[in-house]
């Protein structure tokens, strides 16, 4: 290979690095917009810009390509991401001040081991975007706690070593070997060597937290099995129940109204409608739909919540009890906990269900008082103490939903929390 294409390549793959970087640490804390021509084309200009400060840093020391680049990246944030208002701002400053101090922190080892700045400039380059490899991979961690909690510690650990060790490698290459192009071939590989190694670690965290999902969502559907079961049993012996003392009541009150005792014939009727009122509040047919409604209403009563039903749905639905029960579950759990909180909004939880185009559609809205939380994709977060071990209703349910090509819509306005689930029926 010609030392100009060399040259080239080293160039091109420190560019690629640069652009990972910046978007790794946008990322981390905003939201992407949808592609278009006005969000890609500040990603050209950083890809121009950083070619004309890589050819001008190596034929020589210029502040403007510098001043460009940063200017750039900010246009990046502006233009490529959802606004956060100064929250941006902040974000920039920070990112720009951590490269300074590594810049800086490079510029004095290099003063100290002695070598010339003209000789340190691809060996500075390669080990400023290695470190800020780094910095940007754990930034990348802190907004998400569960999938930092899901790698081992000594995983981790390790990971820290990979670019102390790359750096260490390129100054034993640069003091060993006379060969700058030879030298240049491994800052080339370190660098892609580094950006491969953040990708597995990213990709093992998000496994990591998948299995652990998987592992909670299955226990869920147990627990939702067996409390459906459990249901199912009661509100056979309750209905049984129920009939059989309606009618022994009601052949009570005929033989008194014959000796003509209205008070004990008032009484009695109070009896029977009373009775009538306080059945189980759900009664749709569907014996699922019934029965989880029907345990978490036992619970939200006491905590004064009342439920308001509007449900139309056949007694079988072509949709998985245990799925069914999961969803339900779930939805009244998180409305449950947000209107138990509430302190001057009416403690009301409202349902919605029913059939249409062969989807159940069921719609669940509350009140809620607290603060809402997104994370980095605009997805509500657990506000819940220790929120490493929550979380996962919402996920549950839209793992459920993409398994029947359903969809899932939360809107939170006006003090209100409204969750739509589309289920699609389907054959098994």
């Amino acid at each position: 290979m010609s030392e100009s294409m060399r040259y080239l390549l080293f160039v091109s793959i420190a560019i690629f690095a640069y652009m990972w970087i910046t978007k790794r640490f946008w990322d981390s804390f905003l939201v992407r917009k949808k592609a278009s021509f006005a969000s890609i084309l500040p990603w050209i200009l950083l890809c121009a810009s950083q070619f004309v400060s890589q050819s001008v840093q190596y034929g020589g020391f210029s502040l403007s390509p510098t001043l460009i680049n940063t200017l750039v990246i900010l246009i990046v944030a502006i233009f490529s991401y959802e606004p956060t208002g100064l929250e941006t701002y902040f974000l920039f400053a920070f990112f720009c001040i951590m490269w300074g101090l590594i810049e800086i922190t490079l510029a004095s080892l290099f003063s100290f081991l002695k070598i010339g700045y003209q000789s340190s400039k691809p060996l500075g380059t390669v080990a400023s975007l290695i470190l800020m490899m780094a910095f940007t991979h754990v930034v990348s961690l802190l907004p998400n706690k569960k999938e930092r909690a899901s790698i081992p510690n000594r995983l981790a650990f390790a990971l820290l070593l990979v670019p102390v060790g790359s750096i260490y490698i390129m100054l034993v290459q640069f003091y060993m070997v006379d060969s700058y192009f030879l030298s240049i071939s491994v800052f080339i590989f370190l660098l892609l060597f580094n950006m491969i190694i953040f990708d597995v670690y990213t990709k093992l965290s998000r496994y990591f937290l998948r299995e652990k999902e998987n592992a909670v969502h299955a226990e869920q559907l147990f627990m939702v099995s067996q409390n459906m079961e459990e249901q199912k049993k009661l509100m056979e012996e309750f209905y049984e129940e129920k009939h059989d003392l309606i009618n022994e009541l009601t052949a009570l009150r005929g033989s008194i109204s014959q000796d003509s005792n209205e008070e004990a014939v008032r009484n009695l009727d109070k009896i029977l409608d009373c009775y009538h009122g306080m059945g189980n509040i759900s009664s749709s047919g569907n014996s699922t739909v019934d029965a989880i409604i029907n345990a978490k209403y036992a619970a939200a009563k006491e905590y004064g919540i009342s439920f308001h039903l509007q449900i139309c749905v056949p007694e079988e639905l072509a949709i998985a009890p245990r799925d069914l029960g999961v969803v339900i579950g779930n939805a009244l759990d998180n409305a449950i906990t947000a209107v138990r909180e509430c302190a001057s909004a009416e403690k009301t939880i409202r349902i919605s269900m029913g059939v249409k185009k062969n989807a159940l559609i069921m719609v669940m809205k509350n009140p809620y008082e607290h603060t809402l939380r997104r994370n980095r994709s605009g997805e509500f977060m657990s506000t819940k103490l220790e929120n490493d071990r929550h979380g996962y209703g919402i996920r549950s349910i839209r793992r459920i939903a993409k398994a029947y090509n359903g969809d899932v819509i939360i809107d939170a306005n006006n003090g209100f929390f409204v969750l739509t689930v589309v289920l699609n029926f389907r054959e098994f």
